[in-house]
This record gives C-alpha cells, sequence and structure tokens, in this order.
C-alpha cells in the first residue's frame, strides 16, 4: 500500500483523532500552553488551506513553546503520512507517544508507519497497544483485521472486522440517542464498505434509514440499499422512504413522471430512460417486497404497467429483452404484495381479459405454457395467477420450464395461497366469535388479511427481566417460573408476533386473532423463517376471559380501537396479566389522524364500496384532491399505499380514536399506571428537547403537551407501556 492510501483507510474508518488534526490538538489541549495551542489552531487553519510548509513551521513553533505538548508532534506524524514521508512520521509518531503513552490515536498512526516500511509485526502490535488502552477503537480494529488478513491469519482477521463492524454499530445507536442521525447513517454506511455482510451493521442502518429520504443518486447508497432490500432478515418498511427517494433521483425518473403526467407512453417518449430505469438494480431488488409510500413512485409504476400491457398484445414473447421479463416478473410481485392497489383504466382491464382469454385458448397442456410465459408475467400484473383457469396447469408445469424470476411470482401467487389453504383448516379456535363488530371485523380481514410483508427484522434476544430493568429501573423483578409466557392479542398476519418470537426465544407465545386467513399467512410465515415458539390461535379478544393462563406480557396493537367497546376489552386484558406483568397497548391519535377524517368525510357521498376496485378509486380520488385539501394527508400514511391498508385506513368496520387524557383516564379506571412511550426516532428527540428532566418520559401530561406542540407525533399510533399499580 502507498503510504497515503493507508492513513485515508483508517482514517475513514473512524480512527477518531487520526481523521483530523484538529482532534489531536483537542486531545491534549488540557497540558499545553496558550501559546502553543494558538499555533497549533493556526497550523491546522494553513492545512485547510493546503499551506502545508506553513503548518510545518507553526507545528515546529508550538513545540518550542511547550515541547511537552503531543499534539503538534501527532500532527506532523499524520502529515509525514499524507506525503510519504515514512521515517518523519515515525520518528513524530514515536515523540508523541514518549510525551503521551496513552494516545491510541498515535498508536495507530504509528503503525500505519511501520507497515508501510515492511514491519508487520511491530505495526500489529501497536494496533494491539491501542486496542488495549480503548477496547471499541474502529479505526484500530480495522486496520488489525486488514493486516492480520494480510499475514495470513483469517480467523483472527475475522474476529477483529467483527468487533469493528460492533464498535461502529455501537458509536451509530449513540449518535442517533444523541439526536444525530444523519451522522449516525453516514458512519454505517462508511463502515459497510469495510464490512458489507456483518448482520448487526445492515440491520442497524435499515433501523436507521427508517423515514430518511436520499435526494442525490450516489451508486454507492443505491447498491447499499438494494443489498438491504434483499436481505430477508431486514424490514423493508425501513427502507421505503430511502428506496422511493433513490429512485426519484434517479436520472431516468423526471422523462418518465412527465410523460406519466402526460398520459403518453413511457416508450415512446422516453425509451431510453424507460429501459435505464426498468433495469435499475434498485428498482429490481425493491419491487418484490417494498410498500412504495410515495404517490409520484406509483405513478410512474402505474404507467409502466400500462404501457407494458399495450405493447404486450403485438409483441412476441422471443422479441422481449431478458431484462424486460426480469422487471416484468418483479412488478408483478409487486402488484401482488400491494394487492393490486394501482389504478387501472376501463382500457387496461379489457386487454387483459382480452390477454386472459387469449391464453385459455392457445394453453391446453402443461408442456404449452413455457411459450406463454412472457404473457402470463404480464397478466400478473393485474390479477393474481391462482384466478387463471390455468392455475393448475401452472402449478403442475415442470419448474426447470420456467424462468428464474418467473418462478418466484408461481412461488408467491399459487405455492403460497395453497399452503395457507392447507394450514388455515388447522387452525384452533379457542373462542365463540358472535359479538356483532367482531364478526364484521372478522369478515374484512378474511377478504383482506393485514398486513402484507416479506422480511423480518432480526431481533437481539432479550428476557423478560432485561425488559422490566429497562422500563422500571430500579425496581425488584420475579423470574417467570418456566418459559415466559407471553399473550398477543390481534395478532393480524404474524409480523409482531414472530417479531417477538425472535427476542424471546424461550418464551411461549399465545397469538389470536379473528381472521383465519390472516392467521394462515402467519403460519406459513413462522415456517418460513423457522420459528417454533409461537402457537396461533382463532378467538375473539372479548372472550379471551374463558383463558386459565396468565401472562407476563400482554401486548395488543391497533386492536382496542377496533372494538364496539375499547374498555371492554381492555379489561379482559388485564385480567389475564400477571400481578407483576407488562402491557404493551397501540391506540389511534384523534391529532394524528385528522386528515384521515377529513378524507373519510370526502369520500363518503362518492359511496365507493369496499371492493378491490371501489377501494383503487377511492385512493385515485383521494390523490387527485388539491394540495391544500386536509383529505390528502392520506397519503402520508403507509397503509395508503397497499389494498388491504388502504381499506384498513379508510374504510375499517369500527374504529375509535384516542386523545392522551382519555388514555390517562382509561389507565386509572383500569388500576394502571404509565410506564413509558414508544415514538418514531423524530419524536422522541422532539420529546428530549422539549422535556430534557428524564422523569418526563413517565409523565402522560408532558406528553400530551408535546402532542398539542407537535399533532402529527404519533401518526403511526400512541404505542406505550403500562402495568397494574402496585
Amino acid at each position: 500500500d502507498h503510504p497515503p492510501e493507508r492513513a485515508r483507510r483508517f482514517q475513514a474508518a473512524g480512527a477518531g483523532c487520526a481523521a483530523s488534526c484538529l482532534a489531536g490538538s483537542q486531545m491534549t489541549a488540557d497540558v499545553a500552553s496558550a501559546a502553543a495551542r494558538v499555533r497549533v489552531d493556526e497550523a491546522i487553519a494553513a492545512q485547510e488551506h493546503g499551506d502545508s510548509a506553513g503548518a510545518t513551521r507553526l507545528y515546529r513553533e508550538a513545540i518550542g513553546l511547550d515541547p511537552h505538548y503531543p499534539a503538534p508532534h501527532f500532527n506532523l506524524g499524520l502529515m509525514g503520512l499524507e506525503q510519504g514521508d515514512l521515517q518523519g512520521a515515525e520518528n513524530e509518531l514515536r515523540a508523541a507517544l514518549r510525551l503521551r503513552p496513552e494516545f491510541p490515536e498515535a498508536w495507530v498512526a504509528l503503525a500505519e508507519a511501520l507497515e508501510a516500511t515492511g514491519r508487520e509485526m511491530e505495526a500489529l502490535a501497536a494496533l494491539g497497544t491501542a486496542i488495549g488502552q480503548r477496547e471499541n477503537f474502529a479505526g484500530a480494529l480495522l486496520n488489525a483485521s486488514v493486516l492480520l488478513g494480510k499475514l495470513g491469519r483469517p480467523g483472527e482477521s475475522a474476529a477483529r472486522l467483527s468487533a469493528f463492524a460492533d464498535a461502529q454499530a455501537d458509536g451509530a445507536l449513540a449518535l442517533q440517542a444523541q439526536g444525530r442521525r444523519g451522522e449516525a447513517v453516514e458512519l454505517l454506511m462508511h463502515s459497510l464498505s469495510a464490512a458489507p455482510a456483518h448482520a448487526r451493521l445492515r440491520r442497524t442502518l435499515a433501523i436507521a434509514l427508517h423515514g430518511v429520504t436520499f435526494n442525490a443518486p450516489g451508486e454507492k447508497e443505491r447498491a447499499l440499499v438494494a443489498s438491504l432490500c434483499a436481505d430477508e432478515s431486514i424490514s423493508n418498511s425501513f427502507l421505503a422512504a430511502a428506496v422511493c427517494g433513490l429512485l426519484k433521483g434517479d436520472p431516468a425518473f423526471p422523462a418518465l413522471l412527465k410523460a406519466t403526467r402526460e398520459d403518453s407512453d413511457p416508450f415512446d417518449l422516453a425509451e431510453p430512460e424507460a429501459r435505464a430505469f426498468m433495469c435499475s438494480p434498485l428498482l429490481l431488488a425493491a419491487l418484490p417486497a417494498t410498500t412504495f409510500m410515495d404517490f409520484e413512485v406509483e405513478e410512474v409504476l402505474t404507467s409502466l404497467r400500462k404501457a407494458v400491457l399495450a405493447r404486450s398484445l403485438h409483441l412476441l414473447p422471443d422479441a422481449v429483452p431478458r431484462v424486460a421479463l426480469e422487471f416484468i416478473c418483479a412488478l408483478a410481485r409487486q402488484c401482488f404484495y400491494s394487492e393490486y392497489a394501482f389504478f387501472e383504466t376501463e382500457v387496461e382491464r379489457n386487454q387483459i381479459e382480452r390477454l386472459r382469454t387469449d391464453l385459455r385458448e392457445s394453453v391446453t397442456t402443461p408442456g404449452s405454457l413455457r411459450g406463454h410465459e412472457f404473457q402470463l408475467a404480464i397478466a400478473g400484473l393485474y390479477d393474481p395467477l391462482s384466478t387463471f383457469a390455468e392455475s393448475v396447469r401452472i402449478a403442475d408445469a415442470p419448474p426447470e420450464g420456467w424462468s428464474e424470476p418467473f418462478k418466484q411470482v408461481i412461488d408467491e401467487q399459487l405455492f403460497n395461497r395453497r399452503r395457507e389453504k392447507a394450514l388455515e383448516a388447522a387452525i384452533p379456535s379457542l373462542t365463540p366469535i358472535n359479538d356483532a363488530v367482531s364478526v364484521a371485523v372478522r369478515s374484512q380481514y378474511e377478504e383482506n388479511p393485514y398486513p402484507v410483508w416479506a422480511s423480518l427484522q432480526h431481533q437481539e434476544e432479550d428476557s423478560y427481566e432485561a425488559l422490566s430493568g429497562r422500563l422500571r429501573p430500579g425496581r425488584v423483578v420475579r423470574a417467570p417460573d418456566g418459559p415466559t409466557r407471553i399473550l398477543i392479542a390481534g395478532c393480524g398476519t404474524g409480523h409482531h408476533p414472530l417479531q417477538v418470537a425472535g427476542a424471546f426465544p424461550g418464551a411461549a407465545i399465545l397469538a389470536v386473532d379473528l381472521s383465519r386467513a390472516s392467521l394462515a399467512y402467519a403460519l406459513r410465515m413462522a415456517e418460513r423463517f423457522a420459528i417454533g415458539n409461537v402457537r396461533f390461535a382463532q378467538a375473539d379478544l372479548l372472550r379471551l376471559d374463558m383463558l386459565t393462563d396468565r401472562f407476563s406480557i400482554v401486548e395488543s396493537a391497533g386492536v382496542l380501537h377496533h372494538l364496539e367497546d375499547p374498555m371492554r376489552g381492555w379489561r379482559v386484558l388485564v385480567n389475564l396479566m400477571e400481578d407483576d406483568g407488562l402491557m404493551r397497548i397501540a391506540l389511534y391519535s384523534q391529532s394524528a389522524r385528522a386528515g384521515l377524517r377529513a378524507a373519510r368525510a370526502f369520500l363518503q357521498p362518492l359511496g365507493y364500496p369496499q371492493t378491490a376496485d371501489g377501494i383503487r378509486r377511492s385512493r385515485r380520488a383521494i390523490a387527485g384532491l388539491p394540495a391544500d385539501h386536509p383529505g390528502r394527508d392520506a397519503l402520508t400514511f403507509g397503509d395508503f399505499f397497499t389494498l388491504n391498508g388502504c381499506r384498513d385506513l379508510l374504510m375499517h368496520v369500527k374504529e375509535h380514536e384516542f386523545t392522551l387524557p382519555h388514555i390517562a383516564e382509561s389507565l386509572a379506571g383500569l388500576g394502571l399506571t404509565f410506564v413509558r412511550m414508544e415514538c418514531e426516532a423524530h419524536a422522541s428527540e422532539r420529546f428530549q428537547e422539549m422535556f430534557p428532566d428524564p422523569g418526563a418520559q413517565t409523565d402522560l401530561d408532558a406528553w400530551h403537551r408535546f402532542e398539542s406542540a407537535y399533532p402529527q407525533s404519533f401518526k403511526s399510533m400512541y404505542q406505550f407501556w403500562c402495568a397494574k399499580k402496585e
């Protein structure tokens, strides 16, 4: 390695003081004379203006003023590394270390000089000293990993690399806790360039990206986010904003949006741009399982789908480039994932019916299907393959006859649904369901299981004792007898209980829901992710008082507000909780949902039914509202962008909204005490700015005052922990 390249490597890795001369000055300012510090500051300014000779002179003057000040020696050593003066760099760094032996940044820089002159073992020892002085020193750990790999010691190299990545993840979490999320994202992205496969770094970045929009179409960011989209151990919901921002930053996007707004064929108006956009690795990675929470992105995808359909009626399959089929299959998976939420015109519906008719007439045997893969993929853009008369023959056709992209479409649209039907038949029923509202809610979720999801964020292992210690510090916690019993009342399609199962692998979890279709989805996903400590069952929350078990943790997120009488259901849950147990509840915020009330008021006279076509028309109507109409706020909710989510958001059969004073009153009436609020990172940062006293975290009145100042803070519901009063 050329010395400057080595220096840049450890600086980019976060080597602390080695990242800038200024840090070296600050490190020992407490022991330096005022005059020497002034010279060092002047030297730094000279360096920043490219005056190396002037900087060197000023550092020498600082040494003359205070011979015991190590910072100028350290900074001269860094300059020597950057300029390739390895002997001079070593001399200055050793001088700094004689003055201050506990100086890990100087040991890292010395290791750079030693390695560059062929003294690898001495360099390794210097890095070991730096790590001994600061255990989680990321720059030292990374450089040690590289050097150990160079020395043919892969096991030790991997261990150091893992330690480096863990240190960077910890550093990023600390930055986020301080409200410096942008810096945390930057640190994680730099770190992943050195350790791209490190699972914890990747998960930490995904969480940090939640709600973050990238405006610049940098290839590094695009490639990294694309790799995260393809990672099943990362929840794609964290990536939606980043994906949409990067897609809208694609050079092709403005031309495609212009074609869409002009209702033009994008292949006529902007064919090179359309082809380039369809080839985007980020788009192809995100389409199968990401909710695109941006209506402009949806408009472009809808326009491309329309154009592909129109052209497919005139193109032979063999004339379609391979990349086009890959895009069509990825888009078909997106349409299926969103339950075909994209608006479709009457012309498109007529065209797709014509295509389906042609397929029925031309396909007579499983073998003949292979020549029609392209048309089948096009048809899958508008309807699931399970609705086709040919679906059995498609499923029975030898898999080697299909392309890899189309196999994935078949797996999702045929085999997964088959498996869910088989699992549904074996779901146990714990209680009768005879409450009128419960019956209506069950019917809604049988038709539209909610939510759809495809990836499961890996969870760090937790325990009831640790959770209770974090939520109620200083309180003596009784360890449960046997496995921790957890109840999740209203589990939907299983995403949350399977997350909980990952965090509490030794727990015994009971997850119940009204909808058998949702439970079957959950069971299939439990199989897919090999999670076996969740028991899924059908039950009505209102009748769970029939259970004899008691639970250390009871969770009910987004459920109580869909009951006729939320307090009745909440009381049932309180009676199922151990006396020293914890309860997590999520309820709709009246303040945050003002825009949804306006959207519903706008839709009500239009009379759209709760059918797929009715929901699509509702979405189209709301998206067409003037920019200043409060109902357009519906477009800021992620659920708006899937069919089942939009029905849940705007057309639910029963819904209540809450205020924090109402919740405080409810808690008092139930004999519960408020323990902790959970909220998005930006809301938490704002709350801490408004109420820096840690005691405010458990004060519902403080949270109410916060929401009054920031009414949209709880768009994803109030989510909070509570416990029985002692």
